[in-house]
């Protein structure tokens, strides 16, 4: 016979709390602050590359009318990471075929619209954060039992990553 027995009040004793990152903007695109947060992950992510000078100058670097955003993420004098994006691509608005075989895809316009999500629920379905039948049970995917199977194939991961660029 096993006893147990603990005291549930010693437990008011751990505090809990939800650690916050801070974003803080950057005014000037430096390659250098991204490159060492970038080889820091690096040695941890299995298939980051080093990555040429022209790579970082095209992320930063804007192309006419655009504006391009840069934040740390954490601390500023020690960031745990950055985010860099512009919003410009109006023909993410639409209707896309992904077709694979033999471990290509392809991206087309197109399409009936047998598997429907918005960019959460994307990014959540490419990053491997939720299955395609998690994002249904949960109303961000809409989608026939066929597109759904295909998807589950399509989008199979052990666990949720992501390269940061793509």
């Amino acid at each position: 016979m096993f006893v147990s027995a603990f005291n549930i009040s010693a437990t008011k004793d751990i505090h809990l709390h939800k650690p916050s990152l801070s974003l803080q903007p950057i005014a000037n695109l430096n390659c250098e602050i991204f490159h060492h947060l970038y080889q820091q992950q690096a040695k941890l992510t299995h298939g980051y590359l080093d990555r040429n000078p022209g790579v970082w100058e095209r992320l930063i670097q804007p192309e006419e009318k655009e504006a391009v955003y840069g934040y740390l993420i954490g601390n500023p004098d020690q960031p745990q990471g950055y985010i860099i994006f512009s919003q410009h691509l109006q023909a993410n608005n639409d209707k896309f075929i992904l077709s694979v075989a033999n471990g290509n895809a392809e991206v087309k316009q197109g399409g009936k619209g047998e598997l429907q999500l918005d960019i959460t629920g994307l990014a959540s379905l490419y990053t491997g954060l939720f299955t395609p039948h998690n994002l249904k049970l949960a109303g961000k995917l809409d989608a026939t039992d066929t597109a759904l199977l295909a998807a589950t194939q399509i989008f199979a991961s052990p666990s949720p990553w992501m390269a940061d660029f793509f």
